[in-house]
């Protein structure tokens, strides 16, 4: 069992930086802070962003919320709370906003932290679900033995770099392409 939540507070703390990394993508940082932006940024609480952008900071926070409420579910030795996760939340989301205030090619936005939470809740709700259910989320027992599985999913994310945050269907189409027409394998690709 303790083994099982170690490995589930890593993969958490993955999910984390991979919310970060996508929205910190490209990382093209600039010092220099425009008054305008920070003024935009405080406005920005009813500006309603376009549906694609909705959709993915609602995705990007699902897992977050899914594996959070797992955690803190499993967790016996109260390490993990409810407050810890809503913390957690604070520090990534408004982090991430905050963040994107130096990035000159992103939008920061107080409306993102909405859809970001309605993620956060989509994960939490679904991991409660499964949860009540006795529905495992994965077969196979014990977090250490469905390794395996998580080597694909990493392998078939690295498909995917640089991980541009898309909705767009056909990214995704066009990154798994040559692995779905021309197969071939490279070692230093698999390593």
């Amino acid at each position: 069992m303790r083994n099982d939540l170690s490995t589930l507070r890593v993969v958490f703390y993955l999910v984390c930086l991979g919310i970060l990394y996508g929205s910190l993508f490209p990382f093209d940082f600039s010092l220099a802070l425009e008054p305008d932006v920070l003024r935009h940024f405080i406005g920005s609480w009813n500006e309603l962003p376009g549906r694609g952008d909705i959709l993915g900071n609602i995705a990007l926070f699902i897992p977050f919320g899914l594996i959070g409420a797992l955690l803190v579910r499993r967790d016996t030795l109260g390490d993990y709370s409810l407050a810890w996760f809503c913390l957690t939340w604070v520090v990534v989301a408004l982090g991430a906003q905050l963040l994107q205030l130096f990035l000159p090619s992103r939008d920061p936005a107080v409306f993102d932290l909405y859809t970001n939470g309605i993620g956060a809740a989509i994960g939490w709700w679904a991991a409660v679900m499964l949860s009540r259910h006795a529905v495992p989320v994965l077969p196979g027992g014990s977090l250490s033995r469905q390794m395996p599985l998580l080597l694909v999913a990493i392998w078939l994310a690295a498909m995917l770099v640089p991980f541009v945050p898309s909705v767009d269907l056909q990214s995704y189409k066009d990154a798994l392409k040559p692995l779905l027409l021309a197969p071939h394998f490279v070692w230093h690709d698999c390593l």
